[in-house]
C-alpha cells in the first residue's frame, strides 16, 4: 500500500515552506499510489520533511501518515504490510509501548523505540519505509527483505531525495540525465543502478542512515543463506513437505487479513493455483460459504503454447472460485505499454509488463484492493529450467543419505552437454547464448551460467553509437551480475561450500527477482492502479526453510525406465500443496509467462507460430508495426544521442521482412530491441531527458 516521498538537507537547509511545497507537488506524481489521503511532515528547521500518499488497506479510520510517537520524536512513513502485526503489538504493548493507531505500520515506530536500528530484523513482511529520529538527528530508510516495495535515492547539491518512485523527483529539483553505461550493461536489471545516472534502488535486506554533513552509510541486516553442500540431509522426506506445506499454509493465512476486498492473479502454473487452493481452504474453515475471487490472463488462439487460461478455468472450478478472464489483444497491449513504461520506469523488450499493467487494470475496475500472487516460487524452488544446468555440474552429497536416484558425474557431464548444445542461443534476450565467453564472470560465481544466461537481456553493442560505446569501454552483462553479488556468496560458490544450484537460484534472487519481476510485474503495475500485491511465496520464514533444504528435493531427479533421466522442478513444493490442487497441475511441467504476439509481419509473412489470417488481414501492418513506424524515426532515435538509428532501422526492417525465427512468445530478437527503444524513447518524453553527451573526458 501507500506510496512516499523524503527530504533530507545534508547540507545547508531550506524553509518549511519550500520543504512541504516540495513534498506536495511530489503527491502529484505518486497519487496513484496513495488515492485516499495525504500527509506530510516537516522539521521545525526545514532540513528535513516526509510526504505520505495512502491506500487504506488496515485500520481504515485510523493510521494516517506520517506517524509519530507521543513525545513527536520520532516521526515515519511506510509503504506496504507488515504481516503478524497484531500478536506483535500485543507483545509490545506488554513492555510498556504506547499505541496510537491500530493499524500495522506504527509498529515500525515503536520496533525502534526498543530496539533502535535492530527494528527493521523484527518486520515481517513488503516494506519500505523513511524514518526520522529528532533525538539523534538521523533519517534511516530501509527495504523489505526481497525488494518487494521499491525505494530509490538520488542526491541532489546538498539534498537528499528518497521516493517510492522516481518521477517523484521531478517535483523536489531533480533533472534527470542518461545512465549510458547503466543501459548499456542493463544495470536496472543486473544491480541498483536504473536508466538515469545517480539515481539509485536501495538494495534488498539493507538499510542505509543518513546525517548532516556526513556520507550515506548502507548496511545490510538479512541475506539469503544455503547450507553446505557436503553435509547430509537428516531429516526425512516426509518431514521437509510437511515443513513446506506449514509454513505455506501459514504465509498464506497473514495475507488474507484486509479490511477491504481481496483477490487472487490465477495463471495455469503451480504457484498461483496452489495459493488459491490455500486461500479457499483458509477462507471456507471460516466460512463455508466463502468463495476465492480471481484473475487470470488469457491469449486465445495459443491454447498449445502460452495460453493458460483454459487451465486456470480448470483450477476455478476445482475450488469453486469466482473468475474474472482477461483476453487482451494485441493493440490493447500496445496501448498499455506506455502506462506500463512510465510506472515501472523500466526499459522493456516485450509486452509481459503491459499485460500485466492491463489485469491490474481489471481488479481495479472489479472493485478489489488487495491480490495475492505467485511471485518468488520458482526463484526458491528451482522452477525455471535453465537451473537444471547448474544443478548438475556437481554432486549431491546432502541428498545421499535419502531415498533419491542421483545421476553419476558421467551421465551429469553428458546431460550438461546437451543442454549446452541445444541452448546456444537464447529465445528470450536481445544478444545470444553462450557457455564459452565471459569467463571472468563465470568464474566468479564457481563457473556457474545462471548469470550468463540472464545476460542475454543486454542489448547487443551495435545498437550504440561509437561514441557511446568508447565512452563506457567493454560491457559485460554477466559480469555486472557477479560484481553486484556481495563477496561472501561469490566465496561460498568458489569454495563449493554451497551447491551450484544455491548460488544461482541466489543469483537469481538477488538480480532478475528484485530488479525486473517484482517490479515490472508486481508493485508498480499493481500500484499503477491502487492494487496491493502480497506475495506469499517470499515470506522470510518459508524462504529461509526452503533454502536450507537439498537442492534434489528442489529439482529431483527421475531416472526413467529407457534409462533417461528425468527432472521435476519444485518437487518439494509440489509435494507439499498436493492436496490443494489438481492432478493436471501436479504433473504439469513450468511454462513462463509471457505475453505473446500472434500476428505476422506487414509482408504477410507466416510462420508455424502465427494464426492463419486472411489475405486482406495479412496485408496491413498490425498495431505494433504502426507504433514502431511512427515512433522509430531518425530524429526521435538521435535525440536520445546515444543509439544508432540506422542499427534500429535494419532491426525494425528484419522484422517487417519476416525473415526471423519467432522467440519466446512470438517475439524474435528483431523485434525486442525495437521495443527496448521505444520504451527508451517513453522515458525521454514523460521524464523530459535531455539528449545524452559524454562528459569532457569521453566518460558516460
Amino acid at each position: 500500500m501507500c506510496g512516499f516521498s523524503g527530504i533530507f538537507y545534508i547540507g545547508g537547509r531550506a524553509t518549511q515552506e519550500q520543504t512541504k511545497e516540495e513534498l506536495e507537488k511530489s503527491f502529484e506524481y505518486l497519487r496513484h499510489r496513495g488515492p485516499d489521503s495525504t500527509g506530510t511532515y516537516v522539521h521545525h528547521s526545514g532540513s528535513v520533511g516526509l510526504g505520505h500518499v495512502r491506500l487504506s488497506i488496515i485500520d481504515l479510520a485510523t493510521s494516517q501518515q506520517p506517524l509519530s510517537d507521543e513525545d513527536g520524536d520520532i516521526w515515519a512513513v511506510v509503504t506496504g504490510e507488515f504481516y503478524d502485526f497484531e500478536r506483535v503489538r500485543e507483545e509490545l504493548k506488554a513492555q510498556g509501548a504506547k499505541f496510537k493507531t491500530n493499524g500495522d505500520s506504527e509498529l515500525l515506530i515503536q520496533l525502534y523505540k526498543l530496539y533502535g536500528l535492530n527494528a527493521i530484523n523484527n518486520l515481517r513482511g513488503e516494506f519500505a519505509f523513511i524514518l526520522w529520529d529528532d533525538k539523534q538527528k538521523r533519517l534511516f530508510a530501509g527495504r523489505d527483505r526481497f525488494g518487494i516495495k521499491p525505494l530509490y535515492f538520488v542526491q541532489v547539491g546538498e539534498k537528499l531525495l528518497i521516493a517510492s518512485e522516481m518521477k517523484a523527483f521531478l517535483a523536489m529539483g531533480w533533472k534527470p540525465e542518461w545512465d549510458v553505461e547503466s543501459i548499456m550493461s542493463f544495470g536496472q536489471y543486473h544491480d541498483d543502478r536504473t536508466v538515469f545516472r545517480g539515481v539509485e534502488k536501495l538494495r534488498p535486506g539493507h538499510y542505509m542512515i543518513a546525517r548532516k554533513h556526513t556520507p550515506l552509510h548502507f548496511r545490510p541486516y538479512w541475506d539469503q543463506t544455503y547450507p553446505n553442500a557436503k553435509v547430509p540431509e537428516t531429516r526425512t522426506i516426509d518431514e521437509m513437505i510437511q515443513g513446506v506445506r506449514e509454513r505455506l499454509i501459514e504465509a498464506v493465512r497473514l495475507r488474507l487479513r484486509s479490511d477491504v476486498p481481496l483477490g487472487i492473479y490465477l495463471s495455469g502454473g503451480i504457484d498461483s493455483s496452489c495459493l488459491a487452493g490455500i486461500a479457499n481452504y483458509l477462507l471456507k474453515k471460516e466460512n463455508p460459504d466463502a468463495r476465492v475471487t480471481a484473475f487470470t490472463l488469457s491469449f486465445p488462439g495459443e491454447e498449445t503454447r502460452y495460453d493458460e487460461g483454459p487451465i486456470a478455468q480448470r483450477t476455478a472450478e476445482f475450488i469453486k472460485a469466482d473468475m474474472r478472464v482477461l483476453q487482451p489483444t494485441e493493440e490493447e497491449l500496445i496501448n498499455a505499454f506506455e502506462g506500463c513504461i512510465w510506472h515501472s520506469e523500466l526499459a522493456l523488450s516485450d509486452l509481459g509488463g503491459a499485460a500485466k499493467h492491463l489485469l491490474s487494470g481489471l481488479v481495479q475496475k472489479e472493485g478489489f484492493r488487495v491480490v495475492l500472487t505467485g511471485e518468488g516460487a520458482d526463484e526458491i524452488a528451482a522452477g525455471y529450467p535453465f537451473f537444471l544446468t547448474d544443478y548438475l555440474r556437481a554432486p549431491d552429497p546432502a541428498s545421499a543419505n535419502l531415498p533419491i536416484d542421483l545421476p553419476s558425474k558421467e551421465e551429469r557431464d553428458a546431460i550438461i552437454k546437451t543442454l549446452e548444445t541445444k541452448s546456444l542461443e537464447s529465445d528470450m534476450g536481445m544478444t545470444p547464448m553462450s557457455y564459452d565467453d565471459s569467463k571472468t564472470a563465470r568464474a566468479m560465481l564457481g563457473g556457474i551460467s545462471l548469470h550468463r544466461n540472464f545476460a542475454v537481456a543486454t542489448p547487443p553493442p551495435s545498437m550504440f553509437t561509437q561514441q557511446a560505446r568508447d565512452s563506457c569501454g567493454t560491457i559485460d552483462g554477466a559480469l555486472a551480475i557477479a560484481e553486484y553479488l556481495n563477496g561472501i556468496s561469490r566465496q561460498h560458490a568458489i569454495d563449493g561450500s554451497w551447491h551450484p544450484l544455491h548460488v544461482a537460484l541466489y543469483a537469481e534472487n538477488k538480480t532478475t527477482l528484485a530488479n525486473s519481476l517484482l517490479n515490472q510485474l508486481g508493485d508498480r503495475n499493481e500500484m499503477a492502479h491502487s492494487i496491493e500485491g502480497r506475495l506469499p511465496f517470499l515470506d522470510s520464514e518459508l524462504v529461509e526453510y526452503v533454502n536450507s533444504l537439498p537442492p534434489s528435493v528442489k529439482l529431483r531427479p527421475f531416472k526413467q525406465d529407457d534409462g533417461n533421466w528425468n527432472f521435476s522442478e519444485k518437487w518439494i513444493l509440489r509435494e507439499a500443496v498436493k492436496p490443494f490442487i489438481t492432478q493436471e497441475l501436479y504433473e504439469r511441467k513450468k511454462m513462463m509467462f509471457t505475453a505473446p504476439i500472434n500476428r505476422a509481419p506487414a509482408n504477410g509473412h507466416t510462420d508455424e507460430t502465427t494464426s492463419k489470417e486472411d489475405e486482406e488481414s495479412k496485408s496491413r501492418p498490425g498495431p505494433i508495426i504502426k507504433m514502431l513506424q511512427t515512433q522509430l524515426t531518425r530524429e526521435n532515435i538521435e535525440s536520445l544521442g546515444f543509439i544508432e538509428y540506422d542499427e534500429i532501422k535494419k532491426q525494425f526492417d528484419l522484422y517487417l521482412s519476416g525473415d526471423w525465427e519467432a522467440g519466446y512468445g512470438g517475439l524474435p530478437r528483431c523485434l525486442r530491441i525495437c521495443l527496448l527503444v521505444y520504451s527508451l524513447l517513453i522515458l525521454k518524453q514523460r521524464f523530459g531527458v535531455q539528449k545524452w553527451q559524454p562528459d569532457e573526458d569521453g566518460l558516460a
